[in-house]
């Protein structure tokens, strides 16, 4: 790794075969997100040889950390009886899959291995990682929402195993609510997870709100879309959750980051603008330098406005210098 890397620059992980988890003409979870993504960070000077890392190894352990081995066995079946360019529907939910979708999700949760692995090794302070397919709704035997396999959740109990970390705080800003990160997390303290969303929208979970009455360590915060929902939302990452965290004790945070809460996504309500995703990351830099600079990762969910996307990431890449 290179050795004249600015403190501050956050490591950008990727892996080159995410086109091949192929979808349909118009699909809202297309390959073109982790293209603007990459594009506009490069633009802007944010991705280059110094910080830019392509995923070059699979973690092949790490579905199992979160995912029953029937489940992860469905997936690789049912992508495996379809033809090349053939799609279909996984069993399980609403995830489109062809052959090449049960590799690159093993790509994508290798990609958070890495990144993990990354700051753990203290070569970056925080990395993003920009992944596809998603993961957040995918539960422990249950693929949906365009999820095949969770890949924060995996990230998370892989710092547990790999790293010794006894205390992991999981922070999803995505639109929709994270059930497979709650399903799998719902009854394990040593998780914190905090998920800002939509009330009344897919997939119908966290509807109620929850701070802290499960065991403290899930906190579901549902705000109503419309004009307010900016307010609310930095007002909870602004000065809500700072005291959540500071009292948690995490020695990693992972973001759960969709950018579908921004004003132009088509699939939801809430009308965060490009620069509210800097200074929420700003607030969680904060956070994280009273926690002896706690490493951050980030890992892309939802999304599906390309311009929307563009700026967001800029902006939340920026977050992490100041």
């Amino acid at each position: 790794m290179p050795q004249n890397i600015p403190l501050k620059l956050p490591a950008v992980v990727w892996n080159g075969r995410y086109k091949a988890h192929a979808v349909p003409k118009q699909h809202p979870e297309s390959s073109h997100r982790v293209d603007v993504i990459l594009e506009a960070l490069k633009k802007n000077k944010l991705l280059s040889e110094e910080n830019g890392v392509c995923v070059w190894r699979k973690y092949s352990h790490g579905l199992r950390l979160c995912h029953s081995k029937a489940y992860v066995e469905l997936v690789e079946k049912a992508c495996a009886s379809l033809n090349k360019g053939e799609v279909a529907f996984l069993p399980t939910g609403d995830v489109t899959i062809v052959r090449e979708s049960f590799s690159v999700a093993q790509d994508a949760v290798s990609s958070v291995c890495l990144g993990i692995d990354l700051v753990m090794q203290g070569d970056f302070p925080s990395a993003f990682v920009v992944v596809r397919p998603p993961g957040h709704h995918a539960e422990s035997e249950k693929g949906m929402g365009f999820c095949l396999f969770n890949n924060v959740a995996i990230g998370a109990r892989y710092a547990q195993h790999a790293w010794g970390k006894s205390r992991v705080a999981i922070i999803d800003w995505d639109l929709h609510h994270g059930n497979g990160t709650e399903e799998i997390f719902l009854k394990d303290p040593s998780i914190l997870y905090v998920s800002t969303h939509q009330r009344g929208i897919y997939p119908g979970t966290g509807q109620e709100e929850v701070r802290g009455k499960k065991g403290e360590h899930i906190i579901n915060i549902p705000i109503e879309g419309g004009p307010s929902s900016r307010s609310a939302l930095l007002d909870f990452y602004l000065n809500e959750l700072p005291e959540r965290l500071l009292e948690f004790k995490p020695e990693l945070i992972l973001i759960s980051c969709g950018f579908d809460a921004h004003k132009l996504d088509p699939l939801g309500g809430f009308t965060l603008e490009s620069e509210d995703y800097g200074e929420m990351t700003r607030a969680l830099v904060k956070i994280s330098a009273s926690l002896s600079n706690c490493p951050i990762v980030s890992v892309l969910e939802g999304g599906y406005n390309l311009d929307a996307l563009r700026e967001s990431s800029v902006a939340h890449v920026l977050g992490f210098m100041h």
